[in-house]
């Protein structure tokens, strides 16, 4: 997709985050998206992996990029497919058995 510049203010700093790429903003916004309207908080979803709190929040955020065996983890989780990650809508689809 495409890369964009990123300021955070954090402590009264300014970062800026290069490089980030729209697709793992969007991944990461559907996996937000999906967790919270099941209800899991980010606290549960991390114990649930056996990662960070901080972990989960960087895959959220996109400044951590998701690996293909997390992403299928993540799925089974929150009960989709993981190419509903990539979609754009946020309605899941079928799971294929």
């Amino acid at each position: 997709m495409g890369c964009m510049l990123r300021r955070l203010w954090a402590n009264q700093r300014f970062f800026i985050m290069e490089s980030i790429n729209l697709t793992d903003l969007h991944v990461g916004a559907q996996l937000r998206a999906r967790r919270t309207a099941l209800g899991i908080s980010d606290e549960k979803l991390a114990d649930a992996l056996g990662v960070s709190l901080q972990q989960v929040l960087a895959w959220e955020l996109g400044v951590t990029r998701i690996g293909a065996s997390w992403l299928s983890k993540i799925a089974n989780i929150l009960d989709v497919d993981s190419g509903y990650f990539f979609r754009e809508t946020d309605a899941p689809a079928s799971r294929l058995n």
